[in-house]
């Protein structure tokens, strides 16, 4: 192994696609009419993901690094917390949004497990990548989560979990 921390990087890469391969499978698949369903395009992501997280994996195990081997363990620190959120982000996301639904007279059923998840783990990741302004955070991890509710319920008319 000439490159260890690419290799780390791309193993890492790897599992939290598989994360995202176990909660794309609980999607539903498309109907006779459709072509293309809900888990198309995370499929699409997911399989692209993979193949650079398997480039990576190679060329780490072929190629010389081109500076130091060492890394920074902060930044090496900062990633592992990042890669840890998400997937307790995606195991989040798939058991709070059904959660939700099931209760009865829960007046926000449809994108509330979304809008909140999104939100806090927009949050926390800005935070954690080192931003310092918490209402400039607070404003971005809303406003997109925001965004991202209302294109998808609007414009693809697509519930949210």
């Amino acid at each position: 192994m000439k490159n260890p921390s690419e290799v780390v990087t791309g193993v890492v890469v790897l599992g939290l696609c598989a994360i995202g391969a176990v909660g794309t499978a609980s999607l539903p698949s498309p109907i006779r009419a459709e072509t293309v369903g809900p888990a198309s395009l995370p499929a699409a992501s997911l399989a692209v993901v993979s193949f650079c997280a398997l480039l990576l994996i190679v060329f780490g195990l072929r190629n010389e690094p081109v500076g130091s081997v060492r890394g920074n363990r902060k930044a090496i620190a900062k990633s592992l917390v990042f890669f840890v959120l998400y997937g307790i982000y995606l195991v989040i996301l798939c058991h709070l949004g059904p959660m939700l639904y099931y209760i009865d007279g829960f007046p926000f059923q449809h994108s509330f497990g979304f809008a909140v998840t999104n939100a806090v783990f927009l949050y926390v990741a800005f935070l954690c990548l080192g931003r310092k302004d918490k209402r400039e955070l607070l404003l971005i991890s809303i406003g997109f989560t925001a965004l991202l509710v209302l294109v998808f319920s609007l414009f693809f008319k697509v519930l949210l979990p």
